[in-house]
């Protein structure tokens, strides 16, 4: 098998590749609603990069006002980790961050 030109310059291999396709099909397949198959995909993400936690943030824009969060799950964060996580991410500076995404 040949490497496919969009992955000759990328730092996914195949296997990471088959694993994220065979984690969608798992994600796809799991019981439960939207939440329960959103945070399936995050904890098994998490174990592909070996990452401990994750945060999964909803906002609605308006160029003139702060964001306006109006979605937050998470994952594998300890109560004051991610009481600090919360409070940075509503720090006035943020807006800056986060406006352009």
């Amino acid at each position: 098998m040949h490497d496919s030109p969009c992955l000759t310059d990328s730092p996914l291999n195949e296997q990471d590749v088959r694993d994220i396709v065979r984690l969608l099909g798992e994600v796809i397949a799991s019981s439960g609603d939207i939440r329960a198959k959103r945070r399936f995909l995050m904890d098994g993400l998490c174990q592909l990069v070996d990452a401990t936690s994750w945060a999964w943030c909803m906002a609605e824009f308006d160029p003139d006002k702060p964001p306006s969060f109006i979605g937050f799950e998470h994952g594998g964060w300890d109560e004051d980790r991610f009481a600090r996580y919360v409070e940075a991410m509503n720090h006035p500076d943020m807006a800056a961050v986060t406006r352009p995404s």
